[in-house]
């Protein structure tokens, strides 16, 4: 409480903005950042996120972004450093996909060469099936913030990173006829704290 307090006086005097509106953001940030770290125990053993949901109203020339950008700064500084984190390790990622794709061009080889000649393929059997299992996975697009969100873009974004979501507008317009706020079925699940499958034609669930 004395942090909080401390950062929505800091806020006001150099912002001038109402504390309701000062509060509401930094509870919104708090949440965000202690998803990944606790649950909710509604009853045991039935848990849920740590999540808020908070809308306010300010007139034009409340202070409404100037907030925002404030108190959202670590945040969106965080998602930055992981995003280029995720860039270092995709190119990585990339170089071992050459490699294993290269080993299991070459062992395919050797393998039709041997049942060519009716040798025994077992040991190279199990050898390619051990690298196909092996097989490098591609980093996870690392991503907190989400603004006027598609249901789709929502479902995308808590698969790539399942810990924590802060859907983000500074217009009450954008956010409340978003598609991923009239898809009752996700918020359900997201609020409950339920598991939720991403099943698509290409790379199924």
């Amino acid at each position: 409480a004395p942090k909080m307090s401390k950062l929505v006086d800091t806020v006001h005097r150099n912002t001038g903005a109402q504390f309701e509106l000062i509060a509401g953001t930094a509870l919104a940030n708090m949440a965000a950042s202690v998803q990944g770290h606790a649950n909710v125990e509604l009853y045991a053993p039935t848990e849920t996120p740590t999540s808020l949901s908070i809308y306010g109203i300010g007139p034009s020339g409340s202070g409404k972004t100037t907030v925002e950008n404030l108190i959202t700064k670590p945040i969106k500084a965080t998602e930055m450093r992981a995003k280029k984190e995720r860039e270092n390790l995709y190119r990585e990622y990339k170089c071992k996909l050459e490699i294993h794709n290269a080993k299991k061009h070459e062992l395919k080889r050797k393998l039709r060469k041997i049942a060519g000649k009716g040798g025994n393929t077992e040991d190279t059997e199990i050898k390619l099936l051990n690298l196909v299992k092996n097989e490098p996975q591609q980093p996870l697009y690392p991503r907190f913030i989400i603004e006027s969100s598609t249901a789709l873009g929502l479902r995308e974004a808590v698969y790539n990173n399942p810990f924590s979501i802060f859907q983000l507008s500074s217009e009450g317009g954008n956010a409340l006829s978003s598609g991923a706020l009239s898809d009752f079925a996700l918020q359900n699940a997201l609020w409950g704290g339920e598991y939720i499958s991403r099943d698509t034609a290409t790379t199924g669930n």
